[in-house]
């Protein structure tokens, strides 16, 4: 079981994590301003050892694409803090309903230039799979924390992380749940405790197991319920190969 001092170390090095992590928004055209964004979701940023990739949710690409096909003028994008960058166009390299991941292929990384961004990456691929009890921290980019600031037509985004003890673990997910009201839902920006927010926007965000002083890929958040104090669900890492793709031969019939 984890220890409170699992959970307080969990807690220090939470920000630590904010490189690996973007923002994703869709915006009505390549005129549009940053504060008209349609929708968001979360980004992980992850080097495999073979293959620097953007991994997301499925549900949350397929809701961009599906807005570019209605919309053709519309824009996805990525921010990487300095910079905003257009990503209709990136390879996707697989695409997964049931697991609810899409990745796609951001090349040589050359996209990360010049920001604060950077990949995660593990000791071997995949990484192993977390365990019940173990701590899991995760950090995404709630749309309830996004603030337009008008004076510069600039758009803010502050990340949430989410610090709490794994109850089950399944073919198919991780599952948090806030069963002893012990879960820390912590504000990047502004340090302090945040309690019954809006997780909408975070899935797509990496979620990391704390071993050994270190926080390794566990998966990806794909549904939460709305408040921070709800159930969490992440999809495990270990389906997608070093190469991107989704490994649909280990992935349970249901």
């Amino acid at each position: 079981m984890a220890t409170e001092e699992d959970r307080e170390k969990s807690k220090k090095i939470a920000s630590k994590l904010l490189p690996h992590v973007v923002p994703l928004f869709l915006l009505p055209s390549r005129k549009a301003k940053p504060s008209d964004v349609i929708c968001s979701g979360s980004g992980a940023l992850v080097d495999t050892g073979t293959r620097k990739i953007l991994i997301t949710c499925e549900h949350v690409w397929a809701t961009f694409i599906d807005h570019r096909e209605k919309h053709p003028a519309s824009v996805i994008c990525m921010s990487t803090g300095q910079s905003i960058h257009e990503i209709n166009d990136l390879p996707l390299l697989s695409i997964n309903k049931e697991q609810d991941v899409a990745i796609l292929d951001l090349a040589d990384g050359q996209i990360l230039k010049n920001s604060t961004k950077e990949f995660c990456t593990t000791d071997s691929w995949p990484p192993p799979r977390p365990k019940v009890g173990e701590v899991l921290v995760a950090i995404g980019f709630p749309r309830s924390f996004q603030t337009a600031i008008n004076a510069k037509d600039k758009l803010q985004f502050q990340t949430l992380h989410i610090v709490d003890e794994i109850v089950s673990i399944s073919d198919r997910h991780i599952a948090l749940a806030d069963q002893d009201q012990v879960r820390e839902s912590i504000s990047h920006a502004e340090d302090d405790i945040t309690e019954n927010i809006s997780l909408g926007g975070i899935s797509g965000c990496p979620a990391f197991v704390y071993r050994e002083n270190r926080l390794d890929l566990a998966g990806v958040v794909y549904e939460a319920e709305e408040t921070g104090s709800g159930i969490l669900f992440a999809t495990h890492a270990d389906y997608i190969t070093s190469t991107g793709q989704i490994d649909s031969s280990r992935i349970p019939l249901w």
